[in-house]
């Protein structure tokens, strides 16, 4: 289950060249306001694209027991409106056995 936190890490810093915190441990200040905020949002994460904020949230959830799974993140409302990546397997005229492609949302 750490992966799923990491992930949401990762994506948090692609989307924002930063980090969120240092180490998942309250002796780090910016870990201990978000597990210990008083609200269910955080100002750091608000600032992302609204349609991955949920998911940002639940990959980052403290909890393992209510953190999303990579299933739920698949299946959730911003990945089924988010364009993919997919990679066939293929014989093609240049000798190239695989082609990348990209599917709409939905697909």
């Amino acid at each position: 289950m750490i992966a799923f936190v990491i992930q949401g890490i990762l994506l948090y810093a692609m989307y924002t060249k930063t980090i969120l915190w240092r180490a998942a441990k309250t002796s780090d200040e910016g870990y201990k306001a978000y597990k210990f905020r008083k609200t269910t949002t955080y100002a750091a994460i608000e600032k992302l694209p609204s349609e991955c904020r949920a998911a940002m949230y639940g990959l980052l959830e403290p909890s393992p027991a209510k953190r999303l799974t990579i299933s739920d993140v698949l299946n959730g409302e911003w990945m089924q409106t988010t364009e993919k990546c997919s990679i066939q397997s293929t014989a093609s005229s240049d000798g190239s056995r695989f082609m990348h492609r990209h599917a709409g949302p939905g697909e």
